[in-house]
């Protein structure tokens, strides 16, 4: 039997857990745009994320590529 204290507390911890992913998904998306620009990519290609598998991948693989010195977006940044 659990008691109701370790259920409050589990759905404290749940809706904070929550919160926090709300604030940090619009800045995590953004950050992922601007690196996509910095690579000379459209933010479009945030949406390959959405592929099975691939994806994912796919994305990571942009992300850590090296930017480019300069590109429709402006200049590279230092």
């Amino acid at each position: 039997v659990v008691s109701l204290a370790f259920m409050v507390a589990g759905v404290i911890f749940y809706v904070l857990m929550i919160l926090y992913c709300i604030a940090v998904f619009l800045p995590a998306l953004s950050l992922m745009v601007r690196r996509l620009h910095d690579i000379g990519k459209s933010g479009g290609y945030i949406f390959m994320g959405l592929i099975p598998f691939a994806g994912p991948i796919i994305l990571l693989v942009y992300m850590l590529t090296d930017s480019t010195p300069d590109n429709k977006y402006g200049p590279k940044k230092v």
